[in-house]
């Protein structure tokens, strides 16, 4: 940062996907921007971002009006958010109390989003706590979070002298006009579901609730209870989550748990699985070793997809990842089918 605390940053992103049959596309985007914090003498903390994104996509045998088409193409994507957060503490004697109102404003254009893209990494949209005050809140690039908008709401945390603590947030989006991605259960809403959560800290210990409101009626949509444990000696998280009611989310009842072991100081390994409990079979199911070091990581992982869907056979995914820190990573991936249409087996049990 520079006397003011303004901060310039560059963020590239390049990627290559070639499918034996299907689209392949290749993919530039380079980001460029600047982020100035400004804290007054009352204590309002004021930080402004600007943001523009460039990206060049060369995609080949995407179907547009019914044929197939190479194209190439070009969006700029220019970005302005200004975040106003005011935390207020109070001391009950060891003990405090904060809490913080925080409101971002997003200025961005509305659409960027062709159909001579190919939307490869952003499927699966959901708005949540942590993605409600993200500047950008898709999991990838080839989807544009268009259109201005607004999130509002607060967090608040009771620190006990133990460092034992109580952590809440409640907010809601709106945006002022159509976007692609869903911020309520009811398709075109303007202002989003209430998103909260409230977790009980007290080490090793984590429990957290995670829920969705209607924002009309304020019935539950969306639920995750989830408890972990962690410790330098060993990671473990079980989560049970539900949908009901979302016209982007099939209804589903599901439990999760993932582990992580550490066997040295470089070693450690992991795994987990999903369960659909209104289908009684697994969901996915995965495992892997990581190596860790000063400069590189390197991990191996196996999961085991359960999903049938007309054609759609069971399949088991292989992915090798080399990552350089603060650098970049590469990868490769595979898929295998089932060897078997039986629907038992698999890597990591029966579905």
């Amino acid at each position: 940062p520079d006397d003011y605390g303004l901060r310039y940053h560059v963020a590239g992103n390049i990627q290559m996907l070639a499918r034996e049959q299907g689209i392949d596309q290749q993919r530039l985007s380079v980001t460029t921007g600047l982020t100035l914090p400004y804290v007054t003498d009352s204590g309002h903390i004021l930080t402004t971002t600007l943001n523009l994104r460039q990206d060049v996509y060369r995609t080949h045998d995407i179907p547009i009006n019914g044929m197939l088409r190479d194209e190439t193409t070009y969006r700029l994507l220019p970005q302005a958010g200004l975040e106003w957060r005011y935390p207020l503490i109070q001391t009950f004697g060891k003990d405090s109390w904060t809490l913080e109102p925080i409101v971002l404003g997003v200025l961005q254009p509305s659409g960027g989003n062709p159909n001579t893209i190919s939307n490869e990494d952003s499927k699966l949209l959901e708005l949540s706590d942590t993605n409600l005050f993200s500047l950008n809140r898709m999991p990838g690039l080839d989807l544009f979070d268009s259109g201005p908008r607004v999130a509002y709401g607060a967090r608040s945390q009771y620190l006990f002298s133990d460092g034992t603590s109580i952590e809440s947030m409640l907010g809601q989006n709106y945006n002022v006009d159509s976007t692609p991605f869903p911020n309520s259960t009811r398709p075109r809403e303007s202002f989003s579901d209430y998103i909260g959560r409230v977790a009980y800290n007290s080490a090793p210990y984590i429990l957290t609730y995670r829920f969705a409101l209607d924002n009309e009626t304020l019935s539950s949509n969306r639920r995750q209870v989830s408890l972990q444990y962690v410790e330098p000696w060993i990671y473990l998280r079980g989560a049970y989550n539900t949908i009901d009611n979302n016209n982007f989310l099939a209804d589903s009842q599901e439990g999760q748990f993932d582990m992580s072991v550490p066997f040295s100081d470089n070693w450690s390994i992991h795994g987990g699985g999903r369960r659909n409990f209104v289908l009684n079979q697994f969901v996915t199911a995965y495992g892997g070793l990581v190596y860790k070091n000063e400069c590189f990581n390197v991990s191996f992982d196996v999961q085991r997809i359960y999903t049938r869907d007309r054609d759609v056979e069971p399949t088991t995914q292989f992915m090798l990842r080399f990552a350089l820190k603060n650098l970049g990573e590469y990868g490769y991936g595979g898929t295998l089918s089932t060897l078997d249409n039986t629907g038992a087996g698999g890597l990591f049990g029966a579905p």
